[in-house]
């Protein structure tokens, strides 16, 4: 059966072109060459897309798409852990797929929805400005944005972020920590951008002075932690603490700080972003701050079945909740 995909191929278009011109989206302004190439593409492979062509846009067909960035990152798990929950609740099968440094335009999960094989698709890879919710938008698709924002994007469900990079950095303050470093997440993503605001609002509230050479940016992963963590402690005047922006970040930094032979907690505190069983399995014990990410998942589910149903309800939720978990990683200065 030839798809939408093979269309596109053969028109020398974007998927979301001939899913446009094939169902006649009137709000999308197409070449007339273009819109020709389109139809006679479709003609000449015997194309036609099933659900939205005969108008069953609304009707549900059992399915929704949940694509993360990363599927070995524990932080996703409990999002895929609520997400599923709700969306069995609520009679759904929830199919799951994996970035994994591609284009989302190009996963098989935008086809299946331009071809209303699934009733909608949350996405939660985390680059700020990300194309594909364009196409979505321009073809009112049912979309939910979870555990980020987007300036493209009308629909998101995320945590308080920025509260909870502030609850870390108070209780390190609180603590006599005065010269505090921060591991961030990449500039291209909602969260790490969030985090690092927070950080810098609780640092400058305190009194202290901001200074831009105690935050590193990075990836959110090991590597990048210890790669951080390297140059934070070779300044001429190193932190006494460090918040990490996620709990990979922080357990590269702890091993590689020890590595230099600085000790965790006497000479350096760490308070990192997110709790899971990783936390109190490294040594010591990673004090943390838990965000609701399960409830994330589920409310993602929840909106994303609101609009797809055309029901009323919010568009823009932030999760409150942030909680911070005490270990043995930071001690008073």
């Amino acid at each position: 059966m030839p798809t939408l995909r093979d269309v596109a191929k053969l028109a020398g278009v974007h998927q979301s072109i001939v899913s446009r011109v094939l169902n006649d989206d009137k709000k999308t302004s197409v070449k007339e060459e273009t819109r020709r190439r389109v139809l006679e593409a479709a003609e000449a492979l015997g194309y036609w897309p099933n659900a939205l062509a005969r108008g069953l846009k609304l009707k549900s067909v059992g399915s929704l798409a949940l694509v993360i960035p990363d599927i070995s990152n524990p932080v996703y798990a409990e999002i895929i852990r609520g997400a599923e929950q709700e969306a069995r609740r609520s009679g759904h099968f929830l199919l799951l797929a994996s970035t994994e440094g591609t284009d989302p335009g190009e996963l098989e999960f935008l086809q299946s929805l331009l071809e209303g094989r699934v009733d909608g698709v949350i996405l939660a890879n985390a680059l700020v400005e990300d194309a594909v919710i364009d196409d979505l938008e321009a073809g009112r698709y049912p979309y939910v944005l979870v555990n980020r924002r987007s300036q493209r994007a009308s629909r998101y469900v995320v945590a308080d972020d920025a509260a909870g990079a502030m609850l870390a950095v108070n209780y390190l303050i609180d603590r006599g920590h005065r010269r505090i470093g921060h591991l961030a997440g990449p500039p291209t993503a909602d969260t790490a951008l969030t985090r690092k605001y927070g950080y810098r609002q609780a640092i400058e509230a305190a009194g202290i002075a901001f200074h831009e050479d105690l935050v590193i940016e990075g990836s959110y992963s090991t590597d990048s932690g210890r790669v951080g963590i390297r140059r934070l402690l070779s300044l001429k005047d190193p932190p006494t603490a460090v918040f990490a922006a996620n709990l990979r970040v922080a357990a590269g930094a702890m091993d590689a700080a020890r590595r230099t032979g600085t000790r965790i907690p006497e000479d350096l505190s760490v308070v990192a972003m997110h709790d899971t069983e990783l936390a109190e399995l490294l040594s010591p014990g990673l004090t943390t701050v838990r965000l609701p990410l399960e409830g994330l998942g589920r409310e993602a589910v929840r909106m994303l079945l609101r609009v797809a149903r055309g029901e009323p309800g919010p568009e823009q939720v932030v999760l409150l909740g942030a909680e911070l978990v005490e270990r043995e990683s930071v001690s008073p200065i």
